[in-house]
């Protein structure tokens, strides 16, 4: 059996659906349809100029009705037709013709299905497509189609799917004489979500993210003739929209200590991969880093588990996610000056908020052992970023706050980054600024040649970190990164670390964020520094350039080190 995510992402079922309701999932020993099921159509009936149609659908390897739409417990889901079932037939040969009718079925049961409805433009050598369900958004343009579908919000059920799960067919050059023949595929793939939780508790919402924004939350379909790039305004207005998916359970799920917490989540799949500049037909999409989080009522309570590494989404498969989640926090909320986090109204009394949280993926945190000051805590639970700049950001002084004092190596050669993949993983800032992991003669943070570090120490005298957290230090690349992303709802990843046209709002976003918890804006147009090395005279900052006539927007560049004075600054850290 394959599998996806170093062994905790497993494929459970593979099949390529074919006809308009044949999500029903074959077991792990099936590898394709023995026969392919399709959509027949009778010859088309002329009634006072317009044309009915009955379609005639047959599912080989279903059983039970849709309203069935079952979990068999052994990594494959049941369905098949059910009485009021209904397709969304389109004409998509020119403007002229363009028209779309709602097909539906009487009384059907088990794996076959006669659906009927009206087209009054039909004719030979027209083009058609055809959607379930029936009440997706499309809009007809000539020959091109928009499709598109939400699933930012969904409710964890079966009944969920049955509604919702896109499926979709084409006909090119349609005559009456052969008649119409749909074969369907599947737009969809579904995870199927098992959270074992670590103390009683009564879940209201889960919600599913992705680190660098690879998880689709509305899907989005065209046919063009030519391939469109970013700027392009039908998709900038309509393409997929990539972030987080939130399940609001309608009934509060109520799970006794060691219990589970299961339900299941439609995953928008297309055919292009929206990292590149240009959308590239047949790339499998991705999703990396896989966080879950599940949640109270009023967010006093959350719990975190999360997926390692990268898979490829196949539409029309399903997907067990097994995992023991543990408490931790949501992106966004606050750390308190008492060690504790949560929303704003879980402050304690005689508390203010020292950081605003962009970091609960534990498999992010825990690739650097990050100590608190007590000295014997572990800080696993998060990450946050402070509300203040460091003392010394922006100072006339040339030397003020550069990131070294003189153009020499800090770290020595091996710990140099150079490519995107690696701006990305380094999560080390920790480690950098108080000489644990670096082969550094001084221990950056607490030397004077190492100004950027040490001005993390002195924001410190004024801000006390917890003695429950770590102290404050100077962000590495990839977790300016997890910030960017996070709280700015950029898209840098692994493959892609300067900001494009969707990257417009980072630093608005980031601002608002930081400004809602009572903190100060980032400064534009300035350079705050990481703590990652690019080789001996240059590291990286983060570059807040806000240029709408250039395109460029906030993104990490290569700086000298050093540089200081007015357009230096830093922005520490902090774990708990």
């Amino acid at each position: 059996m394959k599998k996806f995510f170093t062994n905790e992402f497993a494929l459970s079922a593979i099949l390529a659906f074919a006809a308009i309701i044949a999500f029903a999932f074959f077991a792990l020993t099936a590898t394709s349809c023995a026969k392919t099921d399709e959509l027949s159509c009778t010859k088309t009936d002329e009634l006072s100029g317009a044309k009915k149609i009955s379609l005639s659908a047959t599912i080989l390897n279903g059983s039970g009705t849709k309203a069935e739409f079952t979990d068999n417990n052994d990594g494959t889901l049941k369905v098949s037709w059910s009485a009021n079932d209904a397709i969304l037939v389109c004409n998509t040969t020119d403007a002229a013709s363009n028209e779309t009718a709602v097909f539906t079925t009487s009384g059907a049961s088990g794996s076959s299905a006669t659906f009927t409805g009206t087209l009054t433009k039909l004719a030979d050598h027209h083009n058609l497509s055809a959607y379930y369900p029936s009440d997706l958004q499309v809009t007809l343009a000539g020959n091109n189609t928009n499709v598109t579908r939400d699933y930012s919000s969904q409710k964890g059920t079966l009944e969920y799917l049955q509604k919702n799960a896109l499926m979709e067919a084409g006909i090119t050059n349609y005559t009456a004489e052969t008649g119409m023949k749909f074969t369907f595929t599947h737009d969809m793939a579904v995870f199927k979500v098992s959270l074992t939780m670590p103390e009683a508790v009564t879940i209201s919402k889960a919600t599913l993210s992705s680190n660098d924004k690879s998880l689709a939350n509305k899907y989005g379909d065209y046919i063009y003739s030519t391939t469109p790039s970013l700027s392009d305004p039908l998709f900038a207005k309509n393409g997929c929209a990539f972030g987080d998916i939130a399940v609001v359970f309608g009934t509060p799920r109520s799970i006794a200590a060691g219990g589970k917490l299961e339900f299941y989540v439609l995953i928008s799949i297309s055919q292009f991969d929206r990292m590149l500049p240009y959308l590239q037909p047949g790339t499998l999409p991705k999703i990396n880093n896989l966080t879950v989080t599940a949640e109270n009522a009023d967010a006093s309570k959350v719990y975190v588990a999360a997926l390692e590494n990268t898979a490829q989404i196949i539409n029309g498969k399903m997907y067990r996610i097994n995992k023991t989640a543990a408490r931790s926090c949501r992106i966004g909320d606050y750390l308190f000056s008492d060690g504790s986090w949560g929303p704003i109204s879980a402050k304690p009394s005689g508390a203010s908020v020292i950081g605003v949280i962009f970091q609960n993926n534990p498999f992010r945190i825990s690739k650097s052992t990050i100590i608190a000051q007590n000295g014997s805590t572990q800080c696993t639970h998060g990450l946050a970023i402070a509300l203040h700049n460091t003392p010394n950001s922006g100072k006339i002084d040339v030397n003020s706050l550069s990131w070294k004092t003189s153009g020499t190596d800090a770290y020595g050669s091996s710990y140099y980054v150079s490519d995107q993949a690696g701006l990305y993983n380094d999560v080390y800032g920790y480690n950098y600024t108080f000489g644990t992991s670096a082969p550094t003669a001084n221990v950056p943070a607490n030397s004077s040649t190492y100004p950027a570090f040490s001005d993390c120490i002195i924001y410190g005298n004024t801000v006390t970190p917890p003695s429950s957290c770590s102290k404050w230090f100077l962000p590495s690349a990839g977790q300016w990164i997890d910030i960017l992303n996070n709280l700015g709802k950029g898209i840098f990843s692994a493959s892609i670390s300067k900001g494009d046209s969707q990257d417009i709002n980072v630093l608005e976003n980031l601002n608002n964020a930081i400004y809602a918890a009572g903190g100060d804006k980032l400064t534009s147009e300035v350079s705050y520094w990481t703590s990652t090395e690019k080789n001996a005279t240059d590291s990286y900052s983060v570059s807040t350039r806000y240029s709408t006539s250039s395109s460029v927007y906030t993104h990490l560049m290569n700086s000298t080190k050093t540089a200081g004075g007015l357009y230096a600054y830093g922005r520490a850290i902090i774990a708990f």
